[in-house]
């Protein structure tokens, strides 16, 4: 496995696993009913010369989640969250 994309598999698989009940998975029984209009996770690109990422860390032109982005957070409980600062967790 590219030891470089091992999180974009983890995480995905989490979520959508019987076994493991994450709150707020997806799962096969979900698509099968054909109510959920779109699956989508927080990440939120920037241009190397953007001012926009609260945090001010930045990886692969993505803003890495931390501190400044509680609320953002709060008010989307039913989307994951991409690339969170490690001292955050």
């Amino acid at each position: 496995m590219d030891q470089y994309g091992s999180d974009e598999l983890l995480l995905p698989s989490l979520q959508a696993s019987d076994e493991i009940d994450m709150p707020g998975r997806f799962d096969y029984n979900c698509s099968r009913k054909g109510d959920a209009g779109n699956i989508s996770r927080i990440c939120l690109w920037v241009k190397n010369d953007d001012d926009t990422c609260l945090s001010r860390r930045v990886r692969h032109s993505i803003c890495i989640l931390g501190v400044e982005h509680l609320s953002l957070l709060a008010e989307t409980p039913h989307i994951m969250a991409n690339k969170v600062e490690f001292g955050f967790i």
